[in-house]
């Protein structure tokens, strides 16, 4: 498999440091990657994104994150379209937009309900979810809040 960027490179297996700040904490995880042995660009699944949004997903529903952003978060990991959401906690569309926009907080019944359709998709909260990357998580101390990737090997 060549490079998309440089074209001339072959892309060898490797891995880079991917970090995410969400709802005031950073999560930080590593990717599986193709890495171009010219140009030294590195290119990352899409899936392997999700895996990693998932799993950060995950934690936000263990800890009942309520906050709109986590709330957010969770929903768009999920692949749920607000609609869909909407009908699962038989709310409006505009109760689920004034909640991700932090308008209104999220009640925490609803945080937990989406919690739990996260949890039915990556396993019980006991069951060490294996298809799912390890995540190191921390509070937000002045970072920035886009992601970022950065090699690892």
């Amino acid at each position: 498999m060549h490079c998309i960027q440089c074209t001339d490179g072959d892309l060898i297996d490797s891995s880079v440091q991917h970090t995410h700040v969400v709802a005031g904490r950073i999560f930080q995880t590593v990717l599986k990657a193709k890495r171009c042995n010219r140009c030294h660009e590195c290119h990352v699944d899409g899936s392997e994104l999700q895996r990693a949004d998932m799993a950060i997903a995950r934690e936000l529903a263990l800890c009942v994150d309520s906050s709109a952003e986590g709330f957010r978060f969770m929903r768009e990991a999920m692949g749920l379209a607000c609609h869909d959401l909407v009908r699962a906690l038989g709310v409006t569309p505009g109760t689920v937009a004034r909640w991700e926009s932090g308008f209104f907080p999220v009640p925490e019944l609803a945080a937990r309900a989406l919690g739990q359709l996260v949890l039915r998709k990556t396993g019980p909260p006991d069951a060490a979810s294996h298809c799912l990357p390890t995540l190191e998580c921390r509070p937000l101390a002045h970072a920035s809040s886009k992601p970022k990737h950065s090699e690892v090997a």
